[in-house]
């Protein structure tokens, strides 16, 4: 996964952005015990991941087929 993620411009944690694009979540929370850790989680959130890394991701198997794409709140499935 982080393989694909960097061949995307992407890192796996940003990719955390993938439970936002399901509509039932409503929110992501990530563990932080240092202020250095909030403002990583903050630019994390806020980074591009390309909708186009989670076709790839399904494609080899490494997702479910039926993962939504990479937008959060929409539902298009594949």
């Amino acid at each position: 996964m982080s393989k694909l993620c960097e061949q995307h411009g992407t890192t796996l944690p940003a990719a955390i952005a993938l439970p936002r694009t399901h509509p039932a979540v409503v929110n992501v929370t990530r563990g932080m015990r240092k202020q250095e850790q909030a403002e990583r989680n903050v630019e994390l959130h806020a980074q591009h991941v390309p909708d186009a890394l989670w076709g790839d991701l399904r494609a080899q198997g490494l997702i479910r087929s039926d993962v939504p794409d990479g937008t959060p709140g929409r539902t298009r499935c594949p």
